[in-house]
């Protein structure tokens, strides 16, 4: 099995509504070249000569995109040892071609199953107290059990 192409494609993926930051609170993307809403990333697919695709997804970028790494073409994908290749999409998409390829799930592949679930937080933007408890509210009937709540050291409540 070789790797004949890498492929790139831009997608955007919108927020769900009231995970954004209301404009009270747009300073807080400041750090961010451009607006959360607006985040680009890229969806990466690995292709093999056997017809067996990897994908993985970058983080996200507003300018420079994530590069492949240079000498993934031609290679068989087992070959390469487990390291940093040079951008985490490239990474993810390349452990999922190892996946399908050997017909294992990756748990199997890294050692071993230790839970039956993996459980994620919802997360929320920047926002006053009403707005927070609406979100938070939210999580919980979506079936949640942690929040990520986006601060500042500047926010009087976090301050105090």
């Amino acid at each position: 099995m070789r790797i004949t192409q890498l492929e790139r494609t831009v997608v955007c993926v919108p927020f769900l509504p009231g995970i954004l930051p209301p404009p009270e609170y747009e300073e807080f993307t400041k750090s961010y070249p451009a607006p959360l809403g607006e985040r680009r990333h890229d969806l990466l697919r690995i292709h093999t000569d056997e017809g067996i695709t990897g994908l993985g997804m970058s983080g996200p970028y507003f300018g420079e995109r994530e590069e492949p790494p240079p000498d993934l073409i031609g290679r068989n994908p087992l070959d390469f040892e487990p390291r940093n290749l040079g951008g985490g999409g490239y990474d993810i998409a390349l452990l999922d071609l190892i996946g399908k390829s050997t017909g294992l799930p990756l748990y199997r592949i890294f050692g071993g199953k230790f839970q039956d679930r993996v459980l994620v937080d919802y997360w929320i933007g920047r926002m006053g107290p009403d707005a927070s408890a609406a979100a938070a509210k939210r999580a919980y009937e979506l079936g949640f059990h942690g929040i990520k709540i986006k601060c500042t050291i500047d926010d009087g409540n976090v301050a105090d």
